[in-house]
């Protein structure tokens, strides 16, 4: 049923008798793919075989038949130069709008040489002439894709030239003569049917491929948006391990870095702020932590409330990761003081940062998320816990990681919930080199 009405709303676009588009820009386009991709080439075939048919059959009637002079110029003069200028202009732009009268030429031109070859070289061979004309009528609307109006001209033309060559040099009966004409129009008709049903077809074709063309373009682009959406969910490499169709994806690393940051003063802010000023301020905030992210080469991996958290080192494996957190944590101190002086409000920031190993996977079927988890992770969130506002606080583990780029405030032995007396460090900034 469906595909009965995609036939009938194609044949709503074709005119009945030309089976052209009503369309024109439709039309337009057609002519410019099929005149490049089909009609083009075709013809450049079915013109060069006419040029060595002509050429062959020239050389034997030369050599058998012994024809007069005149026949050779007429043949080698004008119609295989006729045929060989056809052929030229299949590769230019003219072509493509001008190909019916081009070819039409060429039809005419053939049949005409054939005939006036026939009347030259004499009356035994009127009938076998008068056939080659017949064939050039039938399969000349399947090479030049003549409209009706055309192939009735073409048709008039050849028929009006047959009957004036049988009148003129045929010794045949009569009856032979119309017989021959009735053949004439009979297979001009014909071709006419042909090149009708074979523009009909292609048209339909054409049709076919432009749907599939779009429905492969629309498909093309709902795989790059769902990509690009896996891609802002999950990390890139993960994202293409589960298109690749890994069920479990969980990885070990021997060496991460995990940031923990809190909003110091957010929720006082909140009872201040409409819902859509309060979450616009955040998404403020966690734009700007997201662009330095990006640009260091770390992976968030989630925020919950008004806590951010990073880790570097997963899922790419690096040996400057503890270097790129403490990077991270100093420009997110930065940001915050920075909106702080424009907002007038008092915003700060608290972040703890720890070295170690962890574990990476993604978890969830629905929502699925990529997380880390293992003892590292508990003791970066403690780092940030027990850290002070507007510091970034860090482990005796990742100072040692980042002592050589980073000016550090030894902070002492804390007692950290859960892990017991720690010493930790504050970051002061950068180191600066003598």
């Amino acid at each position: 049923m469906h595909s009965k009405n995609a036939e009938t709303d194609i044949a709503r676009m074709l005119r009945p008798l030309t089976a052209r588009f009503r369309d024109p820009a439709l039309e337009a386009e057609f002519m410019s793919e099929y005149v490049a991709d089909v009609l083009g080439p075709f013809v450049r075939l079915a013109l060069g075989l006419g040029v060595l048919t002509f050429t062959t059959y020239g050389l034997h009637d030369w050599v058998v038949f012994e024809r007069p002079a005149s026949a050779w110029w007429v043949r080698f003069g004008a119609v295989i130069p006729t045929m060989i200028v056809a052929w030229a202009l299949t590769f230019t732009r003219a072509f493509a709008w001008a190909h019916q009268w081009i070819l039409l030429l060429y039809g005419a031109a053939a049949t005409l040489g054939v005939l006036w070859i026939a009347a030259i070289s004499g009356t035994e061979a009127s009938i076998l002439y008068a056939g080659f004309a017949a064939l050039f009528v039938t399969i000349g609307p399947l090479i030049a894709r003549l409209d009706v109006a055309r192939q009735a001209l073409y048709t008039a033309l050849s028929a009006t030239l047959l009957v004036l060559f049988e009148l003129r040099y045929a010794r045949s009966p009569r009856a032979i003569n119309l017989a021959q004409l009735w053949t004439l129009v009979a297979m001009g008709s014909l071709g006419t049917l042909l090149a009708w049903l074979n523009e009909k077809q292609s048209r339909v074709a054409f049709i076919a491929r432009k749907t599939i063309r779009a429905q492969g373009e629309e498909i093309a682009r709902e795989r790059a948006r769902s990509d690009a959406l896996l891609r802002n969910v999950l990390p890139e490499p993960i994202a293409q391990r589960l298109k690749d169709g890994h069920a479990v994806i969980a990885d070990g690393y021997e060496e991460a870095t995990v940031l923990f940051a809190d909003i110091v003063g957010f929720t006082p802010l909140s009872a201040k702020l409409s819902p859509h000023a309060l979450v616009a301020r955040l998404n403020e905030v966690f734009t700007a932590f997201d662009a330095q992210c990006a640009s260091l080469g770390l992976e968030k991996i989630k925020t919950i409330g008004d806590a951010y958290m990073v880790v570097g080192g997963v899922p790419e494996r690096r040996a400057d990761h503890a270097v790129a957190v403490v990077k991270m944590a100093l420009a997110m101190r930065e940001v915050l003081a920075d909106q702080r002086e424009r907002h007038g409000d008092s915003l700060d920031i608290r972040i703890g940062v720890h070295s170690g190993p962890v574990v990476a996977g993604v978890i969830g079927t629905r929502k699925f998320a990529y997380d880390v988890w293992g003892d590292t992770v508990n003791t970066a969130s403690r780092m940030e816990s027990h850290a002070r506002p507007g510091h970034v606080q860090i482990s005796d583990q990742t100072r040692v990681l980042v002592e050589e780029h980073f000016a550090l405030e030894d902070r002492g032995t804390i007692d950290v919930k859960g892990k017991g007396s720690m010493r930790t460090w504050f970051v002061l900034g950068p180191k600066v080199s003598a």
